[in-house]
């Protein structure tokens, strides 16, 4: 899920928000993954932590792959660290703290001031696109518990490759309505 968006670039069609969808029908009966197969949305299955299918670029274009494979696993190991806390402490919504805090006691803290791009991004990678509450607002009690981004979808997942953008399932709910008679009313303010 995410943000549906995507541009032309080099004649290819980016998504600049949803990739993916999680939560395959064998995992999780998920109803956009049946919008997507309706309208034949191509993509392939990813395996989020297999390490030959990541390559990762700097702002220059420069291979950065490693270091960002060595930030994963450190963050990795700091984030099973916070939630090993989180339940040694058994937060609650009333006991709760911010998850960076819980973190950077756990030696992982992106609030430092030399901070790389690659820890940058492998924060960002886990809290922001796995758990999707948003960076500022993530709660230690509810979102740092075992499997917390996988609970409800699971890690089966395609990642959306399409000319027509991942904005084809809408046009294919679109499509629906209208052949059954009913209207679109975008919201133009």
């Amino acid at each position: 899920g995410g943000r549906i968006r995507n541009m032309n670039f080099q004649g290819y069609t980016v998504e600049c928000g949803a990739n993916w969808i999680s939560g395959l029908e064998r995992t999780y009966d998920n109803p956009v993954y049946k919008l997507a197969k309706d309208v034949d949305l191509q993509g392939h299955r990813s395996k989020r932590d297999d390490a030959d299918s990541l390559y990762a670029v700097d702002d220059g274009g420069n291979d950065v792959t490693q270091e960002y494979l060595a930030a994963v696993e450190t963050f990795n190991t700091s984030y099973e660290r916070a939630v090993e806390l989180v339940a040694q402490r058994k937060l609650t919504p009333q006991s709760d703290v911010d998850v960076k805090s819980i973190l950077a006691e756990c030696g992982w803290d992106t609030r430092a001031p030399n901070t790389t791009a690659a820890e940058k991004a492998a924060e960002y990678n886990t809290l922001e696109v796995w758990v999707s509450d948003g960076l500022g607002n993530l709660s230690a009690a509810h979102d740092l518990k075992e499997n917390a981004n996988d609970v409800d979808l699971g890690q089966e997942e395609i990642f959306v490759e399409d000319p027509r953008g991942f904005n084809c399932i809408l046009n294919g709910m679109i499509r629906d309505i209208e052949a059954a008679g009913g209207r679109i009313l975008l919201n133009t303010a």
